[in-house]
């Protein structure tokens, strides 16, 4: 308890251990300089009148209670905003979409066919001006950036390049319990080749009794593996348990052993610090409704490296007439002449409507500031994770009968985003029923993990302080274990 003793000697509040010693002395400073307490809502309400980022909230739109409350004309409030931690799956909808998708609809009613050339964001090159925000938001260079498809079309589209198996190296690294259509898209591809999955893909597993993969045994297999292995392919963050993964040196190891490296950012882009170009990453790809507020269904989007189409050393294995440069699109030649940079690996046109949902974002995304959203994103999470190690400290074997939470996402904010995933001694779908009655949305991946996600564009701190309390009512209100002597 060496930081929380000099806490003490210099006047300031006790903090959980699990916090970075940075966080540590920042929320103990702040509520020393503020004499408040840290758990108080009147902290929260200090937090959230210094935020810098505080107004973004009012461009979105907030579901309200009534919404998602059963029996709704008998709760309190009903017409008060939810507390939403979801945008992990599905972020809210920025308010500006509406006009943007009547700008488009007025272009096509005004012009028909003309409006593939022509008026606002004309169909045919409605993705370009998303191109250089994208890149800003995850560091790469604007030609290293398409935007298209679905993710799990992209990444079928990615592998049917990228997975270059041979009989010395044909195998895969993954990680365990990873997102399922990942693994289906893997296995899918193993067996394209000829090969049986059951023996080419390489899981990276916990160890025994923990939750969370060893970065060590990342390396490790990568160094004695590395010769076999055609494709590292991972999630950037793991969607279960929101560790974070380093990939920059993730991909230099595999680089070292003559690996090809990709990752699906899904859950990443828009939530943690990427550098793809600098990194050296190879690929990436990544949806956009989730920390990118673009709507259910909307494109997704790719990142292939520079080095990979400069000299056109790679061409897409599967393509289509949008992958053409923009000069040869109508020309109807039979020789598929590549459009510089990834935009070589869109096969057709894209959806003006969609792009207009997703261009509206990426410009909120470059008002607010990556370098503000990153340092509120720090500071949200890790005061999620103060008053959860405070109201729900790690339990001893005779106190574990009681109904008590677990936080499995690091501790490290280096190692992870918005995301903390809790897992319950009792049933998580019963504590997340009873916050849907509160008006309190998260969600619940199985087998036991609520997945809490406060996202720096629309949450408040107020709201991280209530759902904590109101976390600890439900819990409170939970019968023991058997055996219990409550």
């Amino acid at each position: 308890m060496a930081i929380n003793k000099k806490l003490k000697q210099n006047g300031m509040p006790y903090i959980p251990e699990t916090l970075s010693s940075a966080l540590h002395y920042d929320f103990a400073a702040r509520a020393k300089s503020w004499s408040i307490e840290v758990d108080s809502l009147d902290y929260a309400r200090r937090l959230d009148k210094d935020d810098p980022l505080r107004n973004f909230r009012k461009l979105f739109y907030y579901p309200k209670k009534k919404s998602f409350v059963e029996g709704s004309e008998t709760v309190e409030d009903e017409n008060e905003d939810c507390i939403y931690f979801c945008g992990h799956s599905l972020g809210l909808q920025l308010k500006s979409i509406e006009h943007n998708l009547q700008s488009v609809l007025q272009n096509w009613a005004d012009r028909a066919v003309e409006s593939h050339f022509n008026g606002d964001l004309p169909a045919a090159l409605c993705d370009i001006p998303l191109k250089e925000n994208m890149a800003y938001l995850v560091g790469a260079e604007p030609d290293e950036i398409a935007i298209m498809n679905g993710l799990t079309v992209n990444i079928h589209f990615m592998l049917s390049t990228f997975y270059q198996p041979t009989e010395e190296r044909h195998k895969i690294l993954m990680v365990d319990n990873g997102f399922h259509s990942d693994l289906y898209a893997v296995q899918s591809h193993i067996k394209f080749r000829g090969y049986d999955y059951q023996k080419s893909i390489v899981f990276l597993k916990p160890r025994p009794g923990e939750q969370l993969i060893n970065p060590k045994d990342i390396m490790n297999v990568i160094e004695q593996q590395g010769k076999e292995i055609a494709l590292i392919f991972m999630e950037g963050v793991h969607f279960y348990t929101g560790q974070l993964f380093d990939m920059k040196n993730i991909t230099r190891a595999g680089h070292k052993q003559g690996c090809t490296v990709g990752f699906d950012l899904a859950h990443a882009a828009g939530n943690v610090e990427l550098h793809l170009h600098d990194w050296d990453v190879d690929f990436g790809l990544w949806c956009t409704y989730k920390y990118l507020n673009s709507g259910a269904g909307s494109m997704g989007a790719i990142f292939v490296h520079r080095k990979h189409t400069s000299e056109n050393i790679i061409l897409p294995a599967l393509r289509g007439w949008w992958g053409l440069s923009n000069e040869k699109k109508f020309d109807l030649s039979r020789t598929f002449e590549p459009a510089p940079g990834a935009d070589r690996f869109k096969v057709s046109n894209p959806s003006p409507f969609l792009a207009a949902m997703i261009l509206a974002n990426l410009k909120v995304f470059k008002e607010a500031g990556v370098d503000r959203l990153l340092e509120k994103q720090r500071l949200l999470s890790g005061y999620l994770e103060y008053l959860l190690m405070k109201h729900f400290p790690p339990v001893d074997e005779e106190e574990a009968r009681r109904p008590n939470i677990q936080i499995i996402t690091p501790s490290n904010p280096k190692r992870r985003g918005c995301q903390l995933s809790l897992m319950s001694s009792v049933p998580i779908e019963i504590i997340d029923d009873q916050l849907k009655a509160k008006g309190i949305l998260c969600d619940v991946r199985k087998p036991s993990v609520l997945r809490v996600t406060p996202v720096p564009l629309y949450n408040s701190y107020k709201e991280v302080y209530q759902f904590v309390h109101t976390l600890k009512e439900i819990v409170s209100d939970l019968p023991y274990r058997e055996g219990s002597t409550k």
